[in-house]
């Protein structure tokens, strides 16, 4: 298109004005009409507000407020619930502890220092395969492996006590080995 000081063919067909059209759309528009302004109500005041309000005053309760009722906040409820769960599991903790007598169990260990912990055992390992590979390390006197007492599985740990601790002290067994 060309934009110089002549019109060119397509301008025209852009415009397809008459000359007398382009020079009314130069002309400035006749002013607007006046309108007189709406009427609105002057403010009253407030007993303008107030006055409907009057009329339904002796509807409502005479005498103090009621007592307003303080709703528990999330972060209460949270806070109430976690007191109660502490308070719950002590009360089982402390019920199972008097239950609990160490003494009367027979499978516990008599002698703690004598005693070895084995843990993360396979669940297809039993007693007969656990005593055969830690007897290297000294004569077993009790060796308890760990099972379940309501399914009867294997809790994959076991205790195994040695008969004198002499024997065992500074031996490194290789974990990958009792596996």
């Amino acid at each position: 298109m060309h934009m110089g000081g002549g019109t060119s063919v397509l301008a025209t067909r852009l415009f397809p004005w008459s000359s007398c059209q382009r020079t009314e759309l130069k002309c400035s528009r006749p002013p607007l009409e006046y309108l007189k302004p709406i009427d609105r109500p002057k403010y009253r005041g407030l007993d303008a507000v107030v006055e409907p309000v009057r009329n339904y005053l002796s509807l409502f309760e005479n005498g103090p407020p009621p007592e307003r009722v303080k709703e528990e906040t999330p972060q209460e409820k949270r806070e109430r619930l976690w007191r109660t769960e502490i308070m719950e599991t002590r009360k089982i903790h402390n019920e199972e502890m008097k239950e609990w007598k160490p003494k009367e169990n027979t499978n516990a260990t008599h002698e703690a220092f004598k005693t070895l912990f084995v843990c993360r055992l396979s669940k297809d390992t039993n007693a007969k395969r656990l005593k055969r590979v830690f007897e290297e390390y000294g004569p077993i006197k009790n060796l308890c492996l760990i099972h379940d007492t309501k399914t009867g599985k294997s809790r994959n740990y076991a205790f195994i006590e040695y008969e004198n601790i002499k024997d065992f002290k500074g031996k490194n067994i290789d974990p990958r080995k009792s596996q």
